[in-house]
């Protein structure tokens, strides 16, 4: 537990002594898509497993059952969840389902992020954080502009959107959904083929120095 208390503090910039295992990541104020995101990548890389996505109505202790280091009266209340990659997506409701809208087959995920929530560094190739989030494409693609942490905002806001279109979709992990631009043009998909069959995505992206934001429609075929 302390593990997992350390990892939050230090990524949320939140005291010690408010991370009780009973408080969710709400009630924290951790709410953004990229400070949740950054808090299990850094859970991924030190216990080396891979986590269901996170929410910001996890509790601390649920946090911590997913990587085994809750107390064991804690653990029985709070089994760590599994994933099947066979199944490759589990049938579950958005965490924010205000952001989701379903009308006869037409699905609409939104998700706006600032981007000073994204890590500064000098190299996206090899920082953690980006390479657990963007592929190859997606980082040449950013490196070509001005403001490159600017337009790999606007790229997580896509993929995020997408994770929050169609309830099914939710449990895509970052590096599943790809966001590549022709003409100028933003286009998205996944990795799962039996996904991109049954949805025809479109995915818009805008941005203002502080701010990305974007839109999918997530039309059913």
């Amino acid at each position: 537990m302390d593990t997992v208390v350390e990892i939050i503090s230090v990524i949320s910039g939140k005291e010690r002594d408010r991370l009780a295992p009973d408080a969710n990541l709400r009630s924290l104020g951790i709410t953004s898509s990229i400070e949740i995101l950054k808090i299990q990548s850094a859970l991924e890389r030190k216990f080396n497993q891979k986590l269901p996505p996170l929410g910001d109505t996890w509790t601390i202790n649920k946090i911590a059952a997913q990587v085994g280091q809750s107390s064991s009266h804690d653990a029985e209340q709070t089994a760590p969840i599994k994933i099947n990659r066979d199944q490759n997506i589990t049938s579950l409701s958005p965490s924010d389902p205000s952001a989701t809208l379903n009308v006869g087959g037409l699905f609409i995920g939104v998700d706006i992020e600032e981007v000073d929530h994204l890590p500064i560094t000098s190299n996206y190739r090899t920082h953690d954080f980006y390479r657990s989030v963007f592929n190859d494409e997606e980082i040449s693609y950013a490196l070509l502009k001005p403001e490159a942490r600017l337009h790999l905002c606007g790229i997580f806001c896509a993929k995020e959107a997408l994770k929050k279109s169609a309830p099914e979709l939710i449990q895509l992990r970052m590096e599943e959904i790809q966001v590549y631009h022709r003409q100028g043009r933003p286009l998205i998909k996944t990795s799962h083929p039996s996904i991109d069959s049954r949805f025809n995505f479109q995915v818009s992206i805008s941005h203002s120095n502080h701010y990305a934001v974007a839109t999918v429609l997530a039309i059913a075929k």
